[in-house]
Protein backbone atom coordinates (compact mmCIF):
# COMPACT_ATOMS: atom_id res chain seq x y z
CA UNK A 1 0.00 0.00 0.00
CA UNK A 2 1.37 3.39 -0.43
CA UNK A 3 2.43 5.32 2.21
CA UNK A 4 0.06 6.72 5.08
CA UNK A 5 -1.16 10.38 4.27
CA UNK A 6 -0.27 10.23 0.67
CA UNK A 7 -2.40 12.49 -0.83
CA UNK A 8 -0.83 12.15 -4.13
CA UNK A 9 -3.49 9.11 -4.93
CA UNK A 10 -5.28 10.19 -8.27
CA UNK A 11 -8.73 8.69 -7.85
CA UNK A 12 -11.00 7.85 -11.00
CA UNK A 13 -13.77 10.86 -10.11
CA UNK A 14 -13.73 12.48 -14.10
CA UNK A 15 -12.10 11.66 -17.19
CA UNK A 16 -9.25 13.68 -16.76
CA UNK A 17 -8.59 11.84 -13.23
CA UNK A 18 -9.05 8.51 -15.28
CA UNK A 19 -6.53 9.83 -17.81
CA UNK A 20 -4.13 9.95 -15.42
CA UNK A 21 -4.75 6.70 -13.78
CA UNK A 22 -3.96 5.16 -17.84
CA UNK A 23 -0.86 7.02 -17.31
CA UNK A 24 0.58 4.73 -14.13
CA UNK A 25 -1.11 1.70 -15.81
CA UNK A 26 0.74 2.48 -18.78
CA UNK A 27 4.23 2.61 -16.64
CA UNK A 28 3.12 -0.55 -15.21
CA UNK A 29 2.95 -2.32 -18.84
CA UNK A 30 6.74 -0.62 -19.57
CA UNK A 31 8.32 -1.05 -16.63
CA UNK A 32 6.68 -4.06 -14.57
CA UNK A 33 7.60 -8.21 -15.53
CA UNK A 34 5.64 -9.84 -17.63
CA UNK A 35 3.72 -11.97 -15.15
CA UNK A 36 3.08 -8.85 -13.21
CA UNK A 37 1.33 -6.84 -16.60
CA UNK A 38 -0.16 -10.21 -18.04
CA UNK A 39 -2.21 -10.18 -13.98
CA UNK A 40 -2.96 -6.30 -14.66
CA UNK A 41 -4.40 -7.71 -17.52
CA UNK A 42 -6.15 -10.32 -15.83
CA UNK A 43 -7.72 -8.33 -13.41
CA UNK A 44 -9.06 -5.60 -15.57
CA UNK A 45 -10.53 -8.82 -18.00
CA UNK A 46 -12.01 -10.32 -14.88
CA UNK A 47 -13.83 -6.84 -13.65
CA UNK A 48 -11.68 -5.44 -11.63
CA UNK A 49 -11.61 -1.42 -12.22
CA UNK A 50 -8.23 0.31 -11.07
CA UNK A 51 -9.71 3.06 -8.96
CA UNK A 52 -7.23 5.06 -7.73
CA UNK A 53 -3.38 5.16 -9.00
CA UNK A 54 -0.20 7.42 -7.73
CA UNK A 55 3.31 7.23 -8.94
CA UNK A 56 5.81 8.05 -11.85
CA UNK A 57 8.38 5.03 -11.82
CA UNK A 58 9.95 2.10 -10.31
CA UNK A 59 10.93 4.00 -7.03
CA UNK A 60 6.95 4.45 -5.92
CA UNK A 61 4.31 3.22 -7.71
CA UNK A 62 0.84 1.93 -7.04
CA UNK A 63 -2.16 0.72 -8.54
CA UNK A 64 -5.64 0.21 -6.48
CA UNK A 65 -7.85 -2.30 -8.46
CA UNK A 66 -11.71 -2.50 -7.08
CA UNK A 67 -13.94 -5.05 -7.25
CA UNK A 68 -16.82 -6.86 -5.18
CA UNK A 69 -14.79 -9.05 -3.70
CA UNK A 70 -12.24 -5.98 -2.40
CA UNK A 71 -9.26 -4.06 -3.21
CA UNK A 72 -6.09 -5.59 -4.76
CA UNK A 73 -3.06 -3.28 -4.96
CA UNK A 74 -0.24 -3.69 -7.54
CA UNK A 75 2.95 -1.81 -6.03
CA UNK A 76 6.43 -1.26 -7.55
CA UNK A 77 8.74 0.08 -4.44
CA UNK A 78 12.73 0.75 -5.34
CA UNK A 79 12.07 -2.00 -8.71
CA UNK A 80 10.72 -4.25 -6.49
CA UNK A 81 6.79 -5.48 -7.50
CA UNK A 82 4.45 -6.21 -4.69
CA UNK A 83 0.66 -7.05 -4.47
CA UNK A 84 -1.59 -6.83 -1.74
CA UNK A 85 -5.37 -7.66 -1.30
CA UNK A 86 -7.93 -6.03 1.39
CA UNK A 87 -11.22 -7.74 1.60
CA UNK A 88 -13.91 -5.31 2.66
CA UNK A 89 -13.85 -6.24 6.62
CA UNK A 90 -10.66 -6.56 6.76
CA UNK A 91 -8.22 -4.16 8.83
CA UNK A 92 -5.20 -3.76 6.99
CA UNK A 93 -4.06 -5.71 3.37
CA UNK A 94 -2.51 -9.06 3.22
CA UNK A 95 0.19 -9.37 1.03
CA UNK A 96 0.00 -12.31 -1.37
CA UNK A 97 3.03 -13.54 -0.22
CA UNK A 98 1.49 -14.86 3.55
CA UNK A 99 -1.90 -16.00 1.97
CA UNK A 100 0.50 -17.79 -0.36
CA UNK A 101 1.80 -19.52 2.85
CA UNK A 102 -1.09 -19.97 4.77
CA UNK A 103 -3.07 -22.18 1.91
CA UNK A 104 0.66 -24.01 1.44
CA UNK A 105 0.92 -24.48 5.51
CA UNK A 106 4.14 -23.33 5.28
CA UNK A 107 5.40 -23.45 9.01
CA UNK A 108 9.48 -22.83 7.90
CA UNK A 109 10.98 -19.83 7.08
CA UNK A 110 14.57 -20.76 8.14
CA UNK A 111 15.87 -20.45 4.65
CA UNK A 112 15.71 -16.56 5.20
CA UNK A 113 15.04 -14.20 2.13
CA UNK A 114 16.85 -15.67 -1.40
CA UNK A 115 20.11 -13.89 -2.18
CA UNK A 116 19.85 -10.37 -3.70
CA UNK A 117 16.77 -8.46 -4.91
CA UNK A 118 13.82 -10.24 -6.73
CA UNK A 119 11.81 -8.45 -8.63
CA UNK A 120 8.91 -9.80 -7.60
CA UNK A 121 7.31 -10.54 -4.23
CA UNK A 122 7.12 -13.68 -3.05
CA UNK A 123 10.15 -14.65 -5.05
CA UNK A 124 9.33 -17.54 -7.95
CA UNK A 125 5.33 -16.86 -7.17
CA UNK A 126 3.72 -16.93 -10.80
CA UNK A 127 1.08 -13.92 -9.89
CA UNK A 128 -1.25 -14.70 -13.04
CA UNK A 129 -2.18 -18.06 -11.81
CA UNK A 130 -1.59 -17.48 -7.51
CA UNK A 131 -3.88 -14.77 -7.35
CA UNK A 132 -7.12 -16.42 -8.67
CA UNK A 133 -5.66 -19.24 -6.33
CA UNK A 134 -5.36 -16.92 -3.43
CA UNK A 135 -9.14 -15.17 -4.17
CA UNK A 136 -10.57 -18.70 -4.67
CA UNK A 137 -9.26 -19.52 -1.04
CA UNK A 138 -9.98 -15.89 0.49
CA UNK A 139 -13.92 -16.23 -0.68
CA UNK A 140 -14.03 -19.72 0.73
CA UNK A 141 -12.15 -19.97 4.10
CA UNK A 142 -14.37 -18.91 7.23
CA UNK A 143 -12.71 -15.93 8.46
CA UNK A 144 -9.23 -15.68 6.46
CA UNK A 145 -8.17 -12.57 8.10
CA UNK A 146 -7.49 -14.12 11.55
CA UNK A 147 -5.71 -17.35 9.62
CA UNK A 148 -3.14 -14.71 7.99
CA UNK A 149 -3.12 -12.26 11.17
CA UNK A 150 -1.64 -16.05 12.88
CA UNK A 151 0.54 -16.83 9.92
CA UNK A 152 2.16 -12.99 10.32
CA UNK A 153 3.22 -13.59 13.50
CA UNK A 154 4.51 -16.70 13.05
CA UNK A 155 6.88 -15.66 10.40
CA UNK A 156 7.76 -12.56 11.64
CA UNK A 157 8.43 -14.80 14.91
CA UNK A 158 10.49 -17.03 13.07
CA UNK A 159 12.51 -13.84 10.78
CA UNK A 160 12.84 -12.07 13.22
CA UNK A 161 13.53 -13.66 16.47
CA UNK A 162 12.42 -11.96 20.26
CA UNK A 163 15.23 -9.55 21.62
CA UNK A 164 15.70 -11.59 24.71
CA UNK A 165 16.67 -14.76 22.72
CA UNK A 166 18.78 -12.84 20.34
CA UNK A 167 20.63 -11.45 23.43
CA UNK A 168 21.19 -14.36 25.14
CA UNK A 169 22.43 -16.04 21.77
CA UNK A 170 25.19 -12.99 22.10
CA UNK A 171 26.42 -13.78 25.46
CA UNK A 172 29.19 -16.02 26.10
CA UNK A 173 28.61 -19.90 27.23
CA UNK A 174 29.47 -19.56 31.10
CA UNK A 175 27.96 -23.21 31.60
CA UNK A 176 25.47 -21.83 34.09
CA UNK A 177 27.93 -20.15 36.35
CA UNK A 178 28.52 -16.37 36.43
CA UNK A 179 30.62 -14.60 34.71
Amino acid sequence: MPPRGSEDWVAVNTPDDADRVDQVLALVRTLAPADVVETVDWLRSSGWQPRRALGSGPFGLWVEFLAAPGVIVVGCDRSQWMLDIKLPEWKRPKDLAIIFDTINGRTDWSQGLPIGRPSQLPPGTCWRSALPEALRWLASTPDPESLLHSMELKRSRSLLPPRRRARRAAQPDTGGRSA
